[in-house]
């Protein structure tokens, strides 16, 4: 029993120890190492004692107070850390980052509209220009520094555009002529229209002058002279 006794109180030592440093350190990674250090000290005490049950109660309580004593130094360090300036710092630091993602976002989105605008004012620039240069073309300013086959081959564009213009003229003439002649269709329709209403009228008209020269020249009727 010898054996074991003595791996149990050497465990519970190292694990006061290590509990000892890691409240004396002062680096994060240092902590971190003793950390996972004091845990698996804890497995192996675990071990031991389930291996070997028969320990007097003696050592029992001594490995119970190295490691309470133990744990409550890494839980105060932890504590202390904890409490101290420095989370506060690293919270104010995630909350800095976390202010500069969006800055950057907002940033990058506002870029991004800023090179679409300047994209856009490019292109009109280059179409302007372009424009430009046609509307000189056309009214033959700027013409000196072009040689003989930029004249011609201007000339046959000119010819061209000439064509295109007379052909979209006379379209518009066509269709303008098909529209008056449509439209006079029409008035001549309702002419015919009105001029039959008239002669019905008229018709009617004399019909009744008609009818009423001849009761005048007949005289009263039978059925006129008993209603008198």
């Amino acid at each position: 029993m010898d054996k074991p006794r003595a791996t149990v109180s050497n465990l519970a030592s190292w694990h006061f120890a290590i509990g000892w440093s890691f409240h004396r350190r002062t680096d994060e990674i240092e902590r971190r190492k003793l950390r996972n250090l004091l845990l698996q000290v804890d497995q192996e005490i675990f071990l031991s004692l389930i291996k070997f049950p028969l320990l007097d109660q003696v050592n029992l309580h001594i490995f119970w107070f190295h490691s309470i004593i133990g744990n409550v130094l890494v839980y105060v360090t932890l504590y202390e850390f904890s409490s101290s300036s420095s989370i506060n710092g690293t919270i104010e630091r995630y909350q800095k980052i976390c202010n500069n993602l969006e800055t950057g976002k907002s940033l990058a989105v506002e870029e991004t509209k800023q090179h679409e605008m300047e994209e856009m004012v490019a292109t009109m620039t280059e179409k302007i220009k372009q424009l430009e240069e046609c509307q000189e073309k056309l009214l033959g300013v700027g013409l000196e520094a072009y040689t003989v086959d930029e004249l011609q081959e201007l000339e046959k564009d000119l010819d061209l555009s000439l064509k295109n213009i007379r052909a979209r003229k006379d379209q518009l003439l066509k269709q303008q002529i098909d529209q008056l002649k449509e439209e006079e269709r029409e008035l001549t329709k309702r002419n015919a229209e009105l001029k039959k209403l008239e002669l019905q009228a008229l018709e009617n008209k004399l019909r009744d002058v008609e009818d009423v020269e001849i009761g005048l020249f007949l005289g009263p009727t039978p059925e006129r002279r008993m209603s008198h």
